[in-house]
């Protein structure tokens, strides 16, 4: 678990980047 990585918004299985533009591309929203 690298600080670079962190949840998206809510209970999810996939991990995305801090990047939160990709992260909502990568990640369901909460």
């Amino acid at each position: 678990m690298d600080d670079d990585e962190q949840y998206c918004g809510g209970t999810i299985s996939l991990y995305c980047r801090t990047d939160y533009f990709h992260c909502e591309s990568t990640c369901i929203p909460n």
